[in-house]
């Protein structure tokens, strides 16, 4: 017996992007609030670059620039690193998705989830 097609399925991998693009934004924002004055072009950079990801607004772009900025990022503890590292990496393998600013721009699904038959 064949299966029958899911409707819905889309959605699943479009929520997916949306929650990793808005949990690396928050992120992004409470590091930029803690890191401490010596270097407040890399606090604004990464409160720019949450904007960024948060509205899906070149997010592989921004992906790309966010592993750069916690490679330039110099920190005691690289554990604290590399979970923003990870998530920043999966955006930039996947993409914005379609609940994304590229996606309404551009016309067409910036997303590399893919729907099973």
């Amino acid at each position: 017996m064949a299966r029958r097609p899911r409707r819905n399925r889309f959605f699943a991998g479009a929520a997916a992007s949306l929650i990793l693009r808005v949990s690396l934004a928050v992120t992004l924002a409470i590091l930029s609030m803690t890191w401490d004055t010596i270097s407040p072009p890399l606090s604004v950079t990464s409160a720019v670059l949450g904007c960024l990801i948060a509205s899906g607004f070149l997010a592989r772009g921004a992906a790309f620039a966010t592993i750069a900025l916690l490679a330039a990022f110099r920190h005691e503890d690289l554990a604290f690193l590399l979970p923003i590292a990870a998530e920043a990496s999966s955006i930039l393998l996947v993409g914005a998705g379609a609940f994304s600013i590229d996606e309404l721009v551009l016309h067409r699904r910036l997303t590399g989830w893919r729907d099973r038959p």
